[in-house]
């Protein structure tokens, strides 16, 4: 707060579902504890929806049987819940209600997905550019999920127009990849197929469907792709992802603006 002046609201607890309660209740610039001892005090006047799986629905079943605050959830039958709720719903409901929570913390997850996407500050007008673009992002992707060591299966393209109408086609292919050349014509064979034109306000590359294994593959063609593509990292790791890239790409003005990547 001192360096940027922003805000953080921190929780401490036992498990999961307090920490996230601990961390909601005094937003935006607070710091609660709640200790394994102290937990019934600070769980049982708070309303029912402020359990995880509370919605409007469930909230209002619960207020028709007379339940209104998490403490009285907690003293409810497990029976008259099952009635009302189900048996699983019920045990989910009870164990959240006396601070039981046995789910464990991932901070981080592997990623499912690798993509970069790019919005334009004016709109794309013409094939040539879309396709210079899906080169440029092509190129992004592959390098990233070679950084990694990974390569993906499943190809996919996005696509948003002006008047914001947003398209995604995909394709899987035969065998995993994370060759540029191989992501850049199953995108540009995707965007082809969709017939749009012009009037683009923004375009992505996504891959999906992991293949972790690091295998080299022993045909001829496939050896070359992985030491031309080892060698191309190389320089890119040395001097930025700018160090080397295609001739084509060097005629396109750079639409950083909205330059997105993601991994999801």
């Amino acid at each position: 707060r001192e360096k940027t002046g922003l805000v953080a609201s921190v929780g401490i607890a036992p498990n999961k579902f307090l920490a996230k309660l601990a961390s909601d209740l005094e937003k935006p610039d607070g710091l609660v504890i709640i200790t394994e001892e102290g937990k019934q005090a600070v769980l049982d006047p708070l309303p029912v929806g402020r359990i995880w799986g509370v919605g409007e629905k469930t909230a209002a079943r619960l207020r028709a049987m007379g339940i209104r605050t998490i403490g009285q959830l907690r003293r409810t039958p497990r029976e008259k819940l099952v009635r009302s709720l189900g048996a699983h719903m019920a045990d989910h409901l009870l164990a959240l209600a006396s601070g039981i929570d046995a789910r464990p913390v991932a901070p981080r997850e592997a990623a499912k997905s690798i993509g970069k996407e790019v919005t334009f500050p004016a709109d794309i007008e013409s094939a040539e550019e879309v396709e210079r673009v899906l080169l440029d992002l092509a190129e992004k992707v592959g390098y990233r999920l070679r950084r990694k060591g990974c390569k993906g299966r499943t190809i996919q393209l996005k696509l948003r127009l002006g008047d914001f109408r947003t398209y995604t086609r995909s394709r899987t292919l035969a065998e995993a990849t994370c060759y540029d050349r191989d992501i850049y014509e199953t995108a540009l064979a995707l965007y082809r197929a969709l017939g749009v034109h012009q009037g683009i306000r923004l375009l992505g590359i996504a891959i999906s469907g992991f293949d972790t294994s690091g295998a080299i593959s022993l045909f001829h063609e496939e050896v070359r792709k992985e030491n031309l593509y080892a060698a191309i990292d190389s320089i890119k790791k040395r001097f930025g992802e700018q160090g080397i890239t295609k001739a084509h790409l060097l005629k396109r003005e750079r639409a950083d603006d909205g330059d997105k990547e993601d991994e999801v």
